[in-house]
């Protein structure tokens, strides 16, 4: 991306946040900026967002509602944040942890500032030639062509677990085939609809997992157990629950978690195996549960 198309799409995010006087723009406290495009670059990876916020009744109703459908609970602010507009990985409610990650991030905007301070502070960020895009840190073999789709404090932590040894990670391919058991199938096409890319991907992991001899009955799926209480196998999609994965191969004894970075319809469909190899040395390595 040419810097001038990032700096036109933050200019889009601030105007809206600055003027905002409807829900839930009205939630916003902060907005900071990090990454490729804070360092200076001239053609930054994306741009990397990072927004805190005040989450009222109405969001949490909202929030609910959207994961009972497989959707992200930040779905409804994200889409007011970008306004349709393609190009921004925002991040919510990261802003402590990627301080503890000592990543640094810089404040555009803040609850109060009027958008002639956002503006200022974002022209303020000079172009660097020198700077090119930030290194892709935290990576892993397994994150290859899927970095994007892996946010950083993802990659932080489980880049720590597999340092530690604690956990094997592959990246595999996932069928389009028909899930086997006719009463999984059943319940995916009642949790979502035949056209949403988060059947695609759901379809897609319990496929794979079933080939591997898995017994679909005994996953979690996206936060819902399927039919058994004990799950030794987790299925996320679009890291809607990372922040528990460390609890569910610890606490609650699992084996393995599926993660479909990036449910699609078209494109073929990655997923992302995380298979503990040492569960006490996991249970002493952070965690942001």
């Amino acid at each position: 991306m040419k810097r001038a198309r990032a700096v036109q799409l933050l200019e889009g995010m601030l105007g809206r946040v600055a003027a905002a006087q409807e829900w839930p723009l009205t939630l916003v406290d902060e907005v900071h900026v990090f990454g490729s495009f804070a360092r200076g670059a001239l053609e930054p990876h994306d741009v990397d967002v990072v927004v805190e916020f005040t989450s009222d009744r109405k969001y949490t109703l909202q929030a609910v509602r959207a994961m009972s459908r497989g959707r992200s609970s930040d779905a409804v602010l994200r889409q007011a944040l970008a306004a349709g507009t393609r190009g921004m990985q925002i991040q919510f409610r990261e802003l402590e942890y990627l301080r503890e990650s000592q990543i640094d991030t810089t404040l555009l905007w803040k609850r109060g500032d009027q958008l002639a301070t956002a503006l200022d502070r974002l022209n303020a960020i000079q172009p660097d030639p020198l700077a090119g895009r930030a290194e892709r840190e935290f990576m892993l073999p397994a994150f290859e062509n899927l970095d994007r789709w892996v946010p950083k404090p993802v990659r932080y932590l489980l880049s720590d677990w597999v340092e530690a040894g604690a956990v094997g990670i592959q990246q595999v391919q996932l069928p389009d085939g028909d899930i086997g058991d006719s009463f999984v199938r059943e319940l995916v096409d009642e949790r979502w609809s035949a056209t949403s890319p988060l059947r695609r991907a759901a379809a897609g992991a319990l496929a794979y997992l079933e080939a591997q001899g898995r017994p679909l009955r005994a996953v979690h799926l996206q936060g819902k157990d399927i039919a058994e209480e004990q799950t030794p196998v987790f299925v996320g999609i679009r890291w809607r629950y990372y922040s528990v994965i460390h609890q569910c191969l610890t606490h609650f004894g699992g084996l393995e978690w599926l993660e479909v970075p990036r449910p699609t319809l078209r494109q073929p469909l990655v997923g992302l195996l995380v298979s503990v190899l040492d569960r006490p040395t996991l249970e002493e390595r952070p965690s942001v549960a």
